[in-house]
């Protein structure tokens, strides 16, 4: 990503991060309230325990998730990992499908569907991108996502994500 690679080539003159997950948790700056490395900007980033919290007001009885991430996506370590602290904190059973591609996406939705009562999906474009057929497979379980994309195909019943237009003009 940008952000790891400003981190990696730091320059003298202040460089600005554009709507990149959480730079601390990437290591790319110590603290979110004030900038270092010659790094700012802003994040889309929100965190997983405030999502569960929205998610499980919407679905109060969900006992166990199921979170679906594209496994060498930069950011599907942060998703997986705050997930997984989350559902801990709050009781929850947590199970995790990291995937490669399109086929591996149909695979794990089924068999999480068959282990959880709730579906999330990663912040990955192919992820997002495969939100109909994951919704096709996974039966009556309810989905919902950490971008807004599969909410606004009628595939998730819900997300909880920044709206990376409005970051843009911040």
């Amino acid at each position: 990503s940008g952000a790891t690679f400003m981190k990696e080539f730091p320059t003298k003159i202040p460089g600005f991060i554009g709507a990149a997950n959480d730079p601390v948790i990437l290591g790319v700056i110590a603290d979110n309230s004030k900038p270092d490395n010659n790094i700012t900007g802003v994040t889309y980033y929100i965190k997983a325990d405030k999502k569960l919290e929205i998610f499980k007001k919407v679905f109060p009885e969900i006992k166990s998730v199921g979170l679906i991430v594209e496994g060498k996506h930069p950011s599907a370590a942060v998703d997986a990992a705050e997930t997984k602290a989350a559902c801990e904190a709050m009781g929850l059973g947590f199970e995790l499908a990291k995937i490669a591609d399109k086929g591996e996406v149909l695979k794990s939705a089924k068999e999480l569907s068959a282990k959880v009562n709730l579906i999330i999906l990663g912040n990955q474009t192919l992820v997002s991108d495969n939100s109909k057929d994951v919704a096709s497979v996974i039966g009556n379980v309810p989905m919902v996502s950490y971008m807004e994309k599969p909410v606004e195909a009628g595939d998730a019943v819900c997300a909880l994500a920044a709206d990376d237009e409005k970051l843009g003009r911040m």
